[in-house]
């Protein structure tokens, strides 16, 4: 059975990794299911840049929903340092990740750059875009993000749109292509 990639899109506050934990507990039934954010890559790097050895000590850089200092420090690291220096740093970063893990289906929650989309599909991933609206997502994390990963986010590609408004979000589709994709019938 090859890797299958799911790249999951969005807006800050949209319920990315909300709508990503339905699909895993859905998939776990029947394939071995990692969660790998492009983000954790950011945060391991800056815990070992302040010489911090565990997650523990440094708990607001892993509290949800991110405060908005966090974010601001996150999204510095991972764009404006890491990408400027190899725009296909967190690419490698991740498939590593993924192929380590030794899942059956990887879950990249906070696909947000066209490269990530690229390198999930080129593999014959799939892309699910999480959608709410400003007022959902600002009442969840209380700001509007301005930052170029989530400028991007509205005008990435994806395979199935899933609304996270209000209530239980209807991942059916999701689930059911992710289930073709393992198998092989996509």
């Amino acid at each position: 059975m090859r890797q299958t990639l799911v790249g999951v899109s969005g807006f800050a506050g949209a319920g990315k990794d909300y709508v990503a934990d339905i699909l895993i507990e859905k998939t776990k039934r029947h394939a071995r299911v990692v969660k790998v954010p492009w983000a954790q890559g950011v945060r391991d790097e800056i815990l070992a840049e302040l010489g911090i050895q565990l997650p523990r000590q440094a708990p607001d850089l892993y509290a949800k929903p991110t405060s908005p200092a966090v974010r601001r420090l996150l999204q510095w690291w991972g764009t404006e340092f890491r990408r400027a220096e190899d725009p296909e740093y967190w690419i490698k970063w991740g498939l590593r990740s993924a192929q380590r893990s030794r899942a059956d289906v990887v879950f990249f929650t906070d696909t947000r750059f066209q490269n990530e989309v690229d390198a999930i599909t080129t593999v014959g991933g799939i892309i699910i875009n999480v959608t709410a609206s400003e007022k959902a997502r600002v009442d969840r994390i209380g700001v509007t993000p301005k930052h170029a990963s989530e400028d991007l986010a509205a005008y990435l590609p994806f395979d199935v749109r899933i609304n996270n408004e209000i209530g239980e979000p209807n991942t059916d589709l999701a689930y059911a292509m992710i289930r073709a994709i393992v198998r092989g019938e996509l």
